[in-house]
């Protein structure tokens, strides 16, 4: 909103100083009759005319793919979040013996493929910002940890496989979460680029 003010505050200041600017030559130019006046009023608004219909789809079109970055930075940001929530929902798990036989009952591993399936179709290259592309990596990455580790609990809880398992759900959950939060300030500052 701020910047779509600014240029409405800039287009003013122009339009203003296009109106002085052709009222201080009408104060110089002697006109013959009123007829010319006219013509020369004619002629000069005619052109402005076809000069902002010609900038009226060029600015739609510039709006429109704002809008259409922020969302997709938005859409980034919600993916983002819930991978955060389900590795957070895993590491809970690896609590206690009860916390990960109750998510084992509970899970759904079709959220953990979906997740897994809608970050790696993201279409990254459609975001402008390069460096969506550098947090969203390291997000896929923990985010395929993480649900490999889902599928194969429930683990004994003194088996070296759950310590091991439990660092890299511990590790990929503070990688994601550090990535997610820097993606949630990209999306943050395209929302504000936005007006949002």
């Amino acid at each position: 909103m701020t910047e779509i003010r600014y240029r409405y505050y800039v287009v003013t200041l122009i339009a203003i100083s296009v109106t002085a600017l052709l009222g201080w030559l009408f104060s110089l130019w002697k006109p013959k009759d009123s007829a010319e006046v006219a013509s020369w009023v004619q002629a000069v608004g005619s052109i402005l005319a076809v000069a902002v219909a010609a900038l009226i789809p060029f600015i739609h079109t510039r709006l429109m793919e704002r809008r259409l970055q922020a969302s997709r930075m938005e859409s980034l940001r919600i993916l983002a979040n819930l991978a955060v929530h389900l590795m957070s929902d895993l590491r809970a798990a690896f609590a206690t013996e009860v916390a990960m036989w109750n998510y084992t009952a509970s899970r759904n591993l079709l959220d953990w493929d979906e997740a897994a399936g809608t970050l790696a179709t993201f279409p990254v290259w459609d975001v402008a910002d390069v460096d969506v592309v550098k947090y969203l990596g390291p997000i896929r990455d923990a985010l395929r940890v993480c649900r490999e580790i889902a599928h194969m609990l429930p683990l004994e809880v003194n088996s070296p496989a759950f310590g091991k398992a439990q660092l890299d759900v511990g590790g990929s959950l503070v990688s994601a979460q550090i990535c997610a939060d820097w993606i949630a300030e990209l999306a943050g500052f395209a929302s504000y680029r936005e007006g949002k």
